[in-house]
């Protein structure tokens, strides 16, 4: 899939964690293992590619060949819209959305997206906002 930071990217009605970040950055494949262990129902993760050129969308899809990377969508946002729609300081920028779009939270650089640290912070807060 392709799209730009729009309303067709959102996941409807659900809490997301939004990775605005080049394709080969260093924490895709911990987006795609957290993305497997609680995305679904009630909680997405949208990675974002700002990856640039003709050939943006193959190289995105042959990272996530490459990687293994199979339970995260590919998004394209090829113009780097997001990076100034986000208000983002550089990139990899990530963001904590509910389900109106609101920040709940915002990191900039690399993560392990499925420790057990963050899957647990995760959990605490999209249980709390739950409520």
């Amino acid at each position: 899939m392709h799209a730009p930071l729009d309303e067709s990217i959102r996941p409807r009605g659900r809490r997301w964690l939004l990775a605005v970040g080049l394709s080969a950055a260093a924490g895709m494949p911990s987006l795609d293992r957290l993305q497997a262990q609680l995305g679904g129902g009630d909680f997405q993760v949208v990675a974002l590619s700002v990856d640039a050129g003709a050939k943006a969308l193959d190289r995105v899809k042959s990272f996530y060949a490459s990687e293994g990377i199979k339970h995260l969508a590919v998004y394209l946002d090829a113009d780097a819209a997001a990076i100034f729609t986000l208000k983002a300081g550089g990139v990899p920028t990530t963001l904590l959305l509910d389900r109106q779009g609101r920040e709940l939270g915002r990191m900039s650089g690399t993560a392990e997206w499925d420790s057990p640290q963050i899957v647990k912070a995760l959990q605490a807060l999209l249980g709390a906002q739950a409520k």
